[in-house]
């Protein structure tokens, strides 16, 4: 029989649900580094929305690796038993285990700053596009 971590959901870990909520999360803060001046028409940027999404995204990646590594741990040490040939030493699983719980918060982290500043681009090229709207309008009439 498997033991899971949670009794009540077999088979559900918490991170499946805290990793795209985080993602989220850093695209929201990401899209609010600029922001433009409706009377004046000029972009300005926010001067530490673009380090608390940094911050953030540091900080979510290793939540979500205490996460994974208290929820889903067993599984992985599992996966890397299944691969030892009987030869093998047993504290190699764990080796792997671990590499690839750090693995994976890194290329979350990578991801989240990623997405993070994909967002203020994209918001930063629609308030450009408005921006040229408005002084279009201004010069039609």
């Amino acid at each position: 029989m498997n033991a899971y971590y949670h009794a009540f959901t077999p088979g559900f870990n918490f991170w499946y649900v805290a990793a795209p909520l985080f993602a989220v999360i850093v695209a929201i803060i990401g899209a609010r580094v600029y922001y433009m001046d409706g009377d004046s028409k000029k972009i300005y940027r926010r001067r530490y929305n673009g380090l608390l999404c940094f911050t953030l995204s540091i900080v979510f990646a290793i939540a979500i690796a205490f996460m994974i590594g208290s929820e889903s741990f067993r599984g992985i040490v599992q996966y890397f038993d299944n691969g030892l040939d009987r030869f093998e030493s047993p504290v190699w699983s764990l080796v792997g285990a671990g590499m690839t719980v750090a693995m994976f918060s890194i290329l979350y982290a990578g991801l989240l700053i990623l997405i993070g500043r994909v967002a203020a681009w994209a918001k930063h090229g629609y308030l450009v596009e408005k921006r040229m709207e408005l002084r279009h309008q201004e010069r039609q009439g």
